[in-house]
């Protein structure tokens, strides 16, 4: 940070990158592209070491504090998916009972990883847990 000079520098196969998180480890990086694909980046090698093909547009994405899950929200479908980070296994999904679409929800993991929050465009009040 420095010096603000890059230490990597990895190329798209296709489309513009619209999401990016860094795992709370340090280890991974985990970007969003246009081509509608997730993945899980190795920083020090960087290499994919998991990648996911989504079903919509990916507003955000956020790793859990123990660096086991990724979660995405979609704006398109007001959606959550999670997946386990290091395979982009499923793991849950949920979905807001709502007519509204293009929805910015923003997502994030409880410290224990038991638990997610995101937003939605009604006033109604979710709760899930894995």
């Amino acid at each position: 940070m420095k010096t603000l000079a890059p230490i990597a520098l990895w190329e798209t196969e296709r489309g513009l990158i619209v999401s990016v998180a860094y795992s709370p480890n340090g280890k991974w990086i985990a970007t969003y592209n246009l081509d509608n694909i997730i993945k899980v980046l190795d920083v020090q090698k960087g290499t994919c070491i998991s990648q996911a093909k989504t079903d919509g547009i990916v507003y955000e994405l956020t790793f859990s504090a123990d660096n086991r899950y990724l979660a995405a929200s979609y704006g398109s479908s007001v959606m959550v998916e999670v997946w386990h980070a290091e395979t982009c296994e499923p793991v849950a999904q949920y979905t807001l009972d709502t007519e509204e679409t293009s929805y910015y929800c923003p997502v994030s993991f409880s410290p224990c990883a038991e638990l997610i929050v995101s937003t939605g465009p009604s006033s109604t009040n979710q709760h899930a847990d894995e």
